[in-house]
């Protein structure tokens, strides 16, 4: 990949899931800062889609209820926030949905009482109580309209003329995606951030067995990427199941590790790929930063004049050693011939 050439955001999602090739990229050309928020702009994107299929999941549920509003629906009132029905009772709407009306219960009280755990056979409740109006899916989760923040006063006309509205203005179904949004994307994002972390240790003990020497830090730039599949397979299972099951979680788990193998083996793979292309009688090395980028560095000609002295040192050292000798013996005869000659003069 040509490091030069600036890689788009959805390009770099596709080429994370297609091409291992690129998590070599990422880790010579890409900072650790870089890397991170691309990948809180994945999240802020799978979040957004999330959202939205909540948002259509709440609309749908409204639409129910107001297609059959005036026929279970009692007359009521709301005053200041605070609602009163003279109806109390449970009501079957569909085979799979149940209605409990009680405002003598706030919503809390309501999920306690024994009226409550009566209709858990059905997979939809909903809850009419003095602060709010829920409605709890089979997986339990809960769409609440909190009546507390209702000024002023509605009977049962007019707020289901107030409803009709809501549901049908466009402005107020960009600000209830947006409300989710921000809700999600906390939680979500704190969730995903934690899980990361736990794969960043786990690549370290693979990079350790495949011999690669790169820090917890340059660790992550390879697993905020190879997290890129898995996760969509969590969002692909929330849009069509309703919710990541336990075989969702043990697939993107599984998926999570072979990336972060298949990654790692292909950053090793690359740099042998680099030694041995450019590895010429020590005029190349292989340099790796704190940060994880690595490259081939040209052996500098001081560097490499450095290294011809310290190889020829010991030759030098050799000469000086052997004239040094020569002169030694030559002194050493000389004295013995001058002895000599002396001892003859004396006799």
């Amino acid at each position: 990949m040509d490091k030069k050439k600036k890689i788009g955001f959805f390009k770099k999602i596709l080429l994370a899931i297609t091409d291992f090739r690129f998590y070599p990229h990422v880790l010579k050309n890409e900072s650790t800062s870089q890397s991170f928020w691309h990948f809180v702009a994945f999240l802020m994107l799978l979040t957004l889609i999330i959202s939205i299929k909540v948002t259509g999941l709440v609309y749908d549920k409204l639409d129910v209820f107001l297609a059959q509003y005036d026929e279970i629906v009692p007359e009521f009132i709301i005053d200041m926030g605070i609602l009163d029905v003279d109806y109390v009772g449970t009501k079957e709407i569909r085979n799979d949905m149940v209605a409990i009306v009680d405002t003598s219960y706030k919503f809390e009280d309501c999920i306690e009482s024994e009226q409550y755990k009566a209709v858990s056979k059905y997979d939809n409740v909903l809850l009419i109580n003095s602060d709010a109006i829920s409605l709890i899916d089979a997986y339990g989760t809960i769409y609440q309209a909190d009546l507390s923040y209702i000024g002023g006063t509605f009977t049962k006309d007019s707020f289901g003329i107030y409803v009709n509205m809501l549901a049908t203005e466009t402005r107020v179904k960009i600000f209830v995606v947006y409300m989710i949004f921000v809700a999600m994307f906390m939680m979500y994002a704190i969730y995903k951030f934690v899980e990361v972390i736990f794969f960043g240790i786990l690549a370290l003990f693979i990079s350790a067995l495949a011999g690669i020497r790169i820090n917890y830090k340059a660790q992550m730039k390879i697993v905020l990427y190879a997290m890129t599949l898995p996760y969509i397979v969590e969002v692909i299972s929330i849009l069509y199941v309703g919710a990541i099951k336990e075989y969702t979680i043990l697939v993107s788990g599984i998926l999570a590790y072979v990336y972060i193998f298949y990654a790692i083996r292909a950053i090793k793979l690359d740099m042998l790929l680099m030694i041995m292309s450019n590895d010429k009688k020590g005029a190349f090395k292989l340099k790796v930063d704190p940060d994880g980028k690595y490259e081939i560095k040209k052996i500098e000609q001081e560097e490499k004049k450095d290294e011809e002295k310290s190889e020829e040192t010991p030759e030098v050292d050799d000469k000086v050693s052997d004239i040094a000798k020569e002169i030694e013996e030559t002194e050493e005869k000389k004295d013995d011939d001058n002895k000599k000659e002396n001892d003859d003069n004396k006799e």
